[in-house]
């Protein structure tokens, strides 16, 4: 047989399979308020709660009601795409403040009008087309400080975030 196929980007799409870096990025913003939940749940409320990549402030009002523990679960299990999450994270009262500790991660988040919003090497280059072009004006001790610790920064996103799609890909 002297026939070639190339499976190129977009064959596992089309054939279902949920492996996009938006149903990524959900997954992993959903699995991370969950595990906040269950934090909740099992040590009781904090006014703030972090996990690896999610930093929250709950509505003390709300959060010292007895059920508000189920209904932190139930309200975030029940979702199943990153539109709805965002929209139920901007609208549920029980959450005071929503931050992504990591920069790749809330670029994704954040630009959900972007085209390419999904696209984790477009957000990874647009970071670090911005460390790489220093501001105008500031000492070039200090900007060569900087430029070092924001691509640190940056790169140890980039290989957490890395494993946590091996992870998820397995």
């Amino acid at each position: 047989m002297n026939t070639l196929f190339i499976i190129g980007n977009g064959f596992d799409l089309a054939h279902g399979l949920e492996t996009s870096y938006r149903t990524f990025i959900f997954h992993l913003i959903k699995s991370e308020l969950l595990k906040l939940g269950d934090e909740i749940e099992s040590f009781g409320i904090s006014e703030h709660l972090h996990s690896d990549f999610l930093t929250i402030s709950l509505n003390n009002q709300l959060s010292s009601d007895p059920t508000f523990k189920k209904n932190f679960l139930s309200k975030f299990a029940s979702i199943d795409n990153l539109p709805e999450l965002q929209e139920t994270i901007s609208n549920y009262n029980g959450l005071k403040n929503f931050g992504i500790k990591k920069t790749i991660i809330s670029a994704s988040y954040n630009s959900k009008n972007d085209p390419n919003w999904s696209d984790i090497e477009w957000q990874y280059f647009k970071l670090l087309t911005k460390i790489l072009i220093p501001p105008h004006g500031s000492p070039l001790v200090s900007q060569t400080k900087n430029l070092q610790n924001s691509l640190v920064a940056l790169n140890k996103d980039l290989d957490q975030l890395s494993k946590h799609l091996k992870e998820n890909l397995s």
